[in-house]
């Protein structure tokens, strides 16, 4: 007993001797030879084997190296060293469909195919087809004549028209009263302001503009106006995601506390940003598949459903280019005085290169609607709130961007969205959790001429 720990002291002691060899011959590498000799000779830690076996070691570096996993074949002895948290990476955000499920502005629906009725106030611009020349005579077929328009649906008999283009008496801008409606594209018409009551030569594209109605002293009534909305319809895209779990993997201790609510959460935030794609780039359409026996529907996306466009070429957008841009956006049409600006990284980088806009963004004019932070610029015609959206980079359309004016935009919903449990396991088909997830939706766009689709032509 007395020797097995004499022995056992006898190794330590051997070791560190051993290592205050090694440690001299380092200093000086001559020693080495005669160190191994002496330590030999006194049989320390058995003899020479004993001692072959202390020396010779590998890189203790590379050992830990190779204990570690390789790969999942080579899965190594020592674990290596994960971080409990694992970061999302969300490479893009929903902005669009953040902001019309947060605000008010969704209606249920009972079909797929959603129908909406639309009717535009009556227009006050209307132009000449063909040049009126004027017959040089006083006659009373030379007051009430026939002018040609290129459409008189929002004018009836009784209302007057002025014109800017030619002048009347006094050089001040004509004005003709519609004596009465002969067809849908001609009127009977009298001047008001001329000096020998005869109708004037009248260019080609001349642009008349409606004013107020002028009614005779016996006139009980009015000509009546009837004004019918016209149809469009969407499809409601059925938009589906499953996430599973084995219960197998369920009960493997996991290095990080990644679990299924993870997955859960990902798969929707996926499935939210596929919506928007689909909401802004998706055609409509209504097919049979053959491997489901069952039609199948896609929504048309707002980009493809307008038809009015903005457009630049390289670097033009100047202050000037700008001033016209929001012109077009706000003039003319029935719309908000406030329009969202929705860009790609190529379009926005231009945007923010306008003079003006950079005054503005400097004074961090900043806004955050619903959770989205928008830039805020004041222009003379409304105010535009511009984002950048990831989605338009993601789907090939960085150079390009719309601009919606949110309240005639609705969400259509045939179903909400919707999370249940499967049970697959109970079933016999598969061995997992499992939570499907959907959705019933497409977007109605209203109002056309109140959206603008942004382009890069060059």
């Amino acid at each position: 007993m007395k020797n097995s720990k004499f022995l056992k002291h006898l190794g330590k002691w051997s070791l560190s001797l051993v290592g205050l060899v090694i440690a001299a011959c380092m200093l000086e590498p001559d020693l080495l030879f005669y160190a191994l000799e002496a330590l030999g000779v006194a049989g320390v830690s058995g003899g020479g084997s004993a001692l072959a076996m202390a020396i010779v070691s590998t890189d203790t570096r590379e050992s830990a190296k190779t204990l570690k996993p390789d790969s999942a074949e080579k899965p190594g002895h020592l674990a290596n060293e994960v971080s409990k948290l694992v970061t999302i990476m969300a490479p893009d955000e929903a902005p669009i469909d953040t902001l019309l499920r947060q605000v008010d502005s969704e209606e249920n629906t009972d079909e797929i195919q959603v129908n909406f009725e639309e009717v535009e106030i009556r227009g006050r611009q209307l132009t000449i087809n063909g040049a009126f020349t004027a017959a040089g005579t006083t006659t009373d077929a030379d007051k009430y004549v026939t002018l040609t328009f290129d459409n008189t649906s929002n004018v009836v008999a009784g209302e007057t028209l002025l014109t800017r283009t030619v002048l009347g008496a006094n050089s001040k801008p004509l004005q003709i009263r519609v004596d009465s409606k002969i067809s849908s594209t001609q009127l009977k018409a009298y001047p008001l302001n001329v000096a020998n009551d005869a109708m004037p030569t009248i260019a080609d594209n001349t642009v008349f503009y409606r004013i107020a109605p002028a009614a005779s002293e016996l006139a009980a009534q009015a000509p009546g106006v009837s004004q019918y909305p016209d149809m469009r319809y969407n499809y409601c895209q059925r938009y589906t995601a499953q996430v599973e779990e084995s219960y197998i993997r369920k009960k493997v201790k996991a290095r990080s506390n990644w679990d299924f609510n993870d997955q859960n959460y990902l798969r929707m935030y996926d499935m939210k940003n596929s919506l928007e794609s689909s909401s802004l780039f998706g055609q409509m359409s209504r097919k049979w598949s053959d491997e489901d026996q069952e039609w199948v529907y896609t929504q048309e996306g707002i980009y493809h459903q307008l038809d009015q466009e903005l457009e630049y070429a390289g670097s033009d957008l100047t202050n000037n280019k700008w001033i016209d841009w929001t012109k077009a956006i706000f003039a003319d049409n029935a719309g908000s005085d406030e329009r969202y600006l929705w860009a790609g990284s190529g379009l926005m980088a231009e945007i923010l290169k306008i003079p003006s806009v950079q005054k503005q963004q400097e004074s961090m004019n900043v806004e955050v609607i619903a959770g989205v932070r928008l830039q805020k610029v004041e222009t003379s015609f409304g105010i535009l709130y511009v984002k950048f959206h990831k989605m338009f980079d993601q789907m090939g359309y960085s150079d390009e961007g719309l601009v919606l004016d949110m309240n005639n935009i609705k969400r259509r919903t045939f179903q909400s969205l919707k999370s249940e449990k499967l049970e697959l396991k109970k079933s016999g088909q598969r061995n997992v959790d499992a939570q499907f997830i959907s959705e019933i939706s497409c977007l109605e766009t209203r109002y056309l001429d109140t959206h603008r689709r942004i382009v890069k032509t060059a």
